[in-house]
């Protein structure tokens, strides 16, 4: 039975590869990417809040007669500006997490190839 014996490329790929995500600190990604989840579930769990709100007052706007319904436009309006105002924070904070890691993962080689050089096993057998 013969042994396999990376090549040197081999080992410098693997070991490229591991200092990447050596400095990538994935387990602070990870816990950074939890607390923008969990902000982003309230994010969404208010945004569900303001819509309810935005239905009862539209509704009750538009139960009203004609004659009293422009002393509840601006009111109206008012909360229609502020459920848009959170969902525009809502959609940076998603959006500037998803930049934040998106910029340090474009980076990271493919440890694939690392793996499947070190372990003497083609690239294509693994794909």
């Amino acid at each position: 039975m013969s042994t396999f014996v990376p090549d040197v490329s081999c080992i410098d790929e693997a070991q490229s590869t591991l200092l990447f995500w050596q400095s990538f600190d994935l387990e602070t990604k990870r816990s950074v990417l939890d607390a923008t989840i969990l902000k982003i579930s309230q994010y969404q769990a208010a945004s569900k809040t303001g819509r309810k709100k935005l239905h009862e007052l539209t509704r009750v706007f538009r139960s009203k007669p004609s004659d009293e319904q422009p002393s509840l436009i601006a009111d109206l309006i008012k909360s229609y500006q502020d459920e848009i105002d959170q969902l525009s924070i809502r959609s940076k904070y998603a959006e500037s997490g998803f930049n934040l890691f998106y910029k340090d993962l474009i980076a990271a080689p493919d440890p694939k190839i690392a793996l499947s050089s070190l372990l003497g096993i083609p690239l294509f057998a693994i794909i």
